[in-house]
């Protein structure tokens, strides 16, 4: 998407703030503010719940540097109860991490959401 301005009423060019949706099923997200903060979100692939899994994510843009945060609200499932989980976050590019994830019971189809914070410009 190219970025869109506006020019204010006292002459001054900014720039609008520009979403958008990525992947097949539509499930990451992005905000670019005019500031130059890119926030992008979303929900990982499903994968198999068990002892461990590595689940790879790529964004829908890259960030300017690999100097962004990703933090994940835990896992998302049919059956909520009776698991425990801890995800580790890798950082590989400026547009994919690596969540490696210790599931220590349950045996469910899983996915987990996750919000990343850095800059575009």
């Amino acid at each position: 998407m190219a970025t869109k301005s506006i020019l204010l009423s006292d002459g001054t060019d900014t720039l609008l703030p520009e979403a958008g949706v990525y992947g097949s099923n539509s499930n990451s997200h992005y905000l670019k503010l005019a500031d130059g903060t890119l926030l992008q979100w979303g929900l990982s692939g499903q994968y198999a719940s068990g002892n461990t899994a590595n689940v790879a994510v790529t964004m829908p843009l890259a960030f300017v540097n690999s100097g962004y945060v990703v933090v994940s609200n835990g896992e998302v499932g049919d059956d909520p109860t009776n698991y425990e989980v801890l995800i580790v976050i890798q950082r590989n590019t400026s547009q994919q991490f690596t969540a490696h994830i210790r599931n220590a019971t349950g045996n469910y189809t899983r996915q987990f959401g996750w919000i990343a914070i850095g800059r575009w410009k």
